[in-house]
């Protein structure tokens, strides 16, 4: 996977999987495209494959899911837009004060006990935020 967004400054996200797999993210410079540099590395664990990211530009985060096991969490990285450095959000813990968020055997909002397996997820606006609300923070 490869977030890439040639218009600004940021560098370029990718994930692996299979033998090379890095079990996290790898930020690239990708100013000579003939010639990428890895810029930072971060590996979330032995055995994590990331699978979706979404971006955050207001935090300059990235969510990041696997989508292949109930173990593997959900978890936000830091993305320096300077130095393209990449770091867990250590802030962002779950009630068992892990970081990232543990998809496997709780309670739902809504009643439903169990566990869930994401497959992606984005970040989004609250309705004060959106176009033509007439309120913005």
């Amino acid at each position: 996977m490869t977030i890439s967004r040639v218009s600004t400054p940021l560098p370029t996200i990718t994930a692996s999987a299979g033998a090379l797999a890095v079990h996290g993210l790898v930020a690239l410079d990708i100013a000579d495209s003939a010639k990428p540099v890895e810029i930072s590395r971060l590996k979330i664990s032995e055995t994590y494959n990331p699978h979706w990211t979404g971006w955050d530009p207001k935090t300059h985060r990235l969510v990041v899911t696997s989508g292949k096991a109930v173990q593997d969490r959900l978890y936000l990285v830091k993305l320096d837009p300077e130095t393209g450095a990449l770091s867990l959000d250590e802030g962002f813990r779950d009630t068992d004060g892990k970081v990232g968020f543990n998809f496997a055997e709780r309670q739902w909002p809504h009643g439903w006990t169990g566990s869930a397996l994401p497959h992606g997820a984005v970040f989004s606006l609250d309705a004060s935020q959106l176009p033509g609300s007439g309120r913005r923070r």
